[in-house]
């Protein structure tokens, strides 16, 4: 995939993405092949597993492999799994999950797929649709169902505001993923741990990487 196209998967997550140091500290999900392989075979806490390996191929197409690592390597899904198990408030819980139950039947009637064995192709073409079809205008909307609470939300809406709190809330964790990932922070941007000495001047160098905080 092309990483243009990837971008404009990313898109619609951006202004939803949970920024917070440290939340990896709290499961160990984004982690390099080496510390997966030394890891006890993982159970999903909140999601269905296949569930989860839904979640880590969508993110992979998000962010694939290119000249650097993609989410699937760094297991987004266990990631965005943990977070809805140990973060998220029950409400809140049940909103995505009610989401993500409204994608797989949409994926089955689109796609004639499940989680448990939807190709990438497939996934990929959900996500594309998804967006073919959100613009501006769209995205706009879209903001302004999400800033209210549920029960706020008409009954007719109440299945959107599920589906896109999943859309939007999948995408945005698994942005937060993966830049919070031990990979991408110490091996793909600049590292500089946290606490750490205070420069009030750094001068900026043409082409130079954004930091990462860890």
């Amino acid at each position: 995939m092309k990483r243009r196209t990837a971008l404009e998967y990313i898109s619609l997550g951006l202004g939803y993405t949970v920024a917070s140091p440290g939340l990896l500290s709290l499961i160990q999900s984004c982690q390099s092949p080496k510390a997966e392989q030394e890891n006890s075979e993982f159970q999903a806490a909140f999601l269905a597993a296949d569930q989860v390996a839904m979640i880590d191929e969508m993110a992979d197409i998000l962010l694939p492999q290119t000249d650097t690592p993609g989410a699937k390597e760094l297991n987004v899904g266990r990631f965005v799994d943990g977070m809805l198990a140990n973060t998220y408030k029950a409400k809140d819980q049940a909103t995505f999950k009610a989401g993500i139950e409204l994608f797989v039947e949409q994926l089955e009637a689109e796609q004639n797929a499940k989680p448990g064995n939807a190709t990438r192709e497939q996934l990929s073409a959900m996500m594309q649709k998804l967006a073919d079809e959100t613009n501006a205008a769209k995205t706009e909307e879209i903001r302004g169902l999400l800033s209210k609470d549920l029960k706020e939300v008409s009954e007719e809406s109440k299945k959107e505001y599920q589906y896109y709190s999943f859309v939007y809330g999948f995408r945005g964790l698994a942005i937060t993923a993966y830049f919070q990932s031990e990979l991408i922070g110490e091996k793909h941007l600049n590292y500089s741990p946290v606490p750490g000495p205070f420069e009030g001047c750094i001068p900026l160098e043409e082409g130079q990487k954004d930091w990462s905080l860890g």
